[in-house]
């Protein structure tokens, strides 16, 4: 998603850190991420594609570890003991959601979008979007997102004037989304979302918007808790460094 109030072709994509998904593929991971969880049946449904189509790619999604089994509810179709499972985005997978979002208004030249109210409209839509696959997958991660979820609220705005909450909030998923899905093979690759979200906040310390950017936060005692937390560990890392900084420069001297 481009910068706010500009349309811009940049040199790089985050979406390059997304797997190669088929077309099927693609339809499924997005189709849950905005819908919700889903059972084969379900999504073959709401796809509109044949069922071994659908069986095909989910399956393909779960051995990737982008889909995972959720549940499992009594069918009313075939036997009166059938189940069928029902499956949702893991983390990985909300991930590049996120990225494959952020990737379908990035490469729009700007001579295809007529008037302001056009690119207003389609910024807004990226914003709906995103809200969308972070309040059907809050559970992933309920403190962050769902904090995310308090302070966005149902009503998404973006404004070419002003930073909105959900401009804050949700463009600030695209830069976590894409590092902790490069970092997959990590142990800990869950737990880097988190501290990513709030360092792509922290990154903007320097910049006029930044007192803003930290009254949105505020709204919501859970992210404001979380934020606090980082900004401390942060605090003791930088500390430990300029330490390390000044004995090397005492040495010089």
């Amino acid at each position: 998603m481009p910068w706010e109030g500009s349309i811009q072709k940049d040199a790089y994509h985050p979406a390059d850190a997304c797997p190669e998904l088929s077309e099927a593929q693609r339809a499924l991971l997005l189709n849950i991420a905005l819908e919700g969880p889903v059972d084969v049946y379900g999504a073959h449904k709401r796809l509109g594609k044949r069922h071994s189509t659908t069986d095909a790619a989910m399956k393909r999604l779960v051995e990737m570890e982008l889909v995972q089994e959720v549940g499992r509810e009594k069918s009313k179709r075939g036997a009166s003991d059938a189940e069928k499972i029902i499956y949702s985005l893991t983390m990985l997978g909300f991930c590049v959601a996120i990225l494959l979002i952020d990737d379908e208004n990035r490469w729009i030249p700007a001579w295809t979008v007529r008037t302001i109210e056009e690119e207003k409209a389609m910024y807004k839509n990226d914003l709906q979007l995103l809200s969308k696959v972070v309040r059907h997958h809050a559970s992933l991660h309920p403190k962050l997102l769902g904090g995310i979820c308090e302070v966005v609220g149902q009503e998404v705005e973006y404004s070419r004037k002003e930073r909105t909450k959900a401009w804050v909030l949700l463009t600030a998923l695209i830069n976590p989304a894409e590092y902790t899905y490069r970092s997959k093979f990590w142990p800990e690759h869950e737990n880097l979302f988190e501290e990513r979200f709030f360092e792509k906040l922290l990154g903007s310390c320097e910049w006029p918007h930044f007192r803003d950017d930290i009254a949105v936060i505020k709204e919501s005692d859970v992210l404001w808790d979380l934020f606090q937390d980082y900004a401390k560990r942060e605090r003791s890392r930088l500390e430990g460094k300029l330490e390390g900084l000044n004995c090397i420069l005492k040495g010089a001297e």
